[in-house]
């Protein structure tokens, strides 16, 4: 069942490692390659994420979802050219098609049913990434599938930015056609330090400040898509840790989500996250959920 999609599974738990754990020819090779992913509740474990490899090719993630103890499997799918570049994602009758500009990404289109749905555009500053535009062709709506699948695709790409996305297109007007939501990152050395993100809401422009902390250590998954080949592709996304804090704040000042992640880790690679979300802080509004989740190699 559709409704059974996850939107984002932004563990955020992906981002740099030194030299990104390329073998010389520029391809992703890590020591330690995720096999599945389990979430915790309850004290309660559960398969969420299958992957899927051919030698160092992620083919494919299986998105194991139980609902009403019925379990049911949402295959996501990655293709590749000849220089081991990424070049389109399905995700349930989402397609989303990666254009390049030489080595640098240009834009990636999503159509569903053969009809565009949007696009995220890219502007780069050297070789990162300074810029996302996210663009689709009418409002967001909360049973709309396919926008979901195209805003879970992120993951894949810019995970750190996913919740950030997410929660901007869920807040667009959703009456009007054409909208988009502009996003700046703002870098400090290897790592996105802040996301300034702003898309038309209800009563006008709405922006928003996304401030990230990070540790120190591995990530197995660091240019997992995006950068297969420094031949075939700039990098797109350098973070070069894990995030401990993602802070976001609307319109200058007010507080609207703080998240907060801790991890365990063995021979530096994480094996378990454990995030708190906790969202409008500080108001009668205030909610928080916790969630953990456990990587297998």
């Amino acid at each position: 069942m559709k409704k059974n999609i996850v939107f984002c599974l932004c563990i955020a738990v992906i981002a740099m490692f030194s030299a990104c754990n390329k073998t010389p020819d520029g391809v992703y090779n890590p020591s330690k390659k995720i096999q599945k992913i389990y979430t915790v509740d309850n004290g309660t474990q559960t398969l969420k994420e299958v992957w899927n490899w051919n030698g160092d090719l992620l083919m494919s993630i299986d998105d194991v979802s139980n609902y009403d103890h019925a379990m049911e499997i949402y295959t996501t799918t990655f293709s590749y050219d000849k220089s081991n570049r990424l070049i389109a994602i399905d995700d349930f009758g989402v397609h989303g098609e990666c254009i390049y500009d030489g080595n640098k990404i240009e834009k990636i289109i999503f159509t569903s049913e053969g009809v565009e749905m949007g696009r995220y555009e890219f502007e780069h500053k050297g070789n990162k990434i300074s810029q996302i535009k996210i663009k689709f062709d009418d409002g967001w709506d909360d049973i709309d599938w396919d926008k979901a699948g195209m805003i879970k695709s992120l993951r894949y790409l810019f995970p750190e930015i996913c919740p950030a996305a997410e929660s901007a297109v869920r807040k667009c007007s959703k009456e009007s056609k054409g909208d988009e939501v502009v996003m700046n990152l703002n870098w400090s050395g290897n790592n996105v330090k802040t996301i300034d993100v702003s898309y038309s809401g209800f009563l006008g422009t709405v922006t928003e400040k996304v401030e990230i902390t990070y540790d120190n250590k591995i990530n197995p998954t660091c240019g997992l898509l995006a950068q297969l080949s420094t031949d075939a592709v700039s990098n797109l996304y350098l973070n070069k840790n894990n995030p401990l804090t993602i802070i976001t704040n609307v319109n200058g000042s007010l507080p609207f989500d703080n998240q907060t992640y801790t991890y365990e880790y063995e021979d530096n690679y994480p094996v378990k996250v454990t995030r708190v979300d906790v969202e409008n802080p500080g108001t009668a509004y205030e909610t928080t959920e916790t969630t953990t989740t456990i990587y297998e190699y």
